[in-house]
């Protein structure tokens, strides 16, 4: 067996190079420690972020937004990939609200425009967490639906370009 580390961004891979076997995959110490940090921070902001959603959701989803936010940031391990979520999707909730369109609106989270670095607490979006805001936002705005169908059409043609986008078919 040889054991071999290699660090690619914030992970650390362990593997045996003569089997050519992943053996463990593990975040760097800076980033946990980033990611601890942002997490505390998100934890005090969880007042702001009840306060800053009951603006722009619909009126009659206030106190299930309230328990969300809370069930949301119960879970230690949690709370960053969480909160980060509910930061975007605030964001984009926000933007909708002053008559954004969707595609200005779906910038704040899109993580493949190299121009739009979509950080949240100093850590960079990742996939699950676009697709966590935008169900945030389908699921508690009035235009949610535009925006999910928005990042649908959007990730689609992003993933397959062969597949012609809802502006493309008319």
């Amino acid at each position: 067996m040889a054991i071999e580390q290699q660090q690619f961004g914030n992970l650390i891979i362990t593997s045996d190079s003569q089997t050519n076997t992943v053996l463990s995959v593990d975040t760097t110490d800076e980033y946990k420690n980033r990611k601890q940090k942002a997490s505390l921070e998100i934890l005090s902001k969880r007042e702001e972020f009840k306060k800053r959603g009951s603006t722009v959701i619909k009126k009659e989803w206030i106190e299930a937004w309230k328990n969300f936010i809370d069930n949301s940031l119960r879970d230690p391990e949690q709370i960053w990939y969480n909160g980060v979520s509910i930061e975007a999707a605030l964001e984009c909730m926000e933007k909708l609200s002053q008559g954004c369109s969707v595609k200005d609106a779906y910038k704040a989270i899109d993580i493949q425009d190299p121009n739009s670095p979509c950080v949240y607490f100093d850590m960079r979006l990742f996939g699950w967490q676009n697709q966590n805001a935008t169900n945030i936002v389908s699921s508690y705005h009035i235009r949610g639906k535009e925006f999910c169908d928005y990042r649908n059409r959007f990730v689609n043609q992003e993933q397959n370009p062969k597949i012609k986008t809802y502006r493309q078919k008319k």
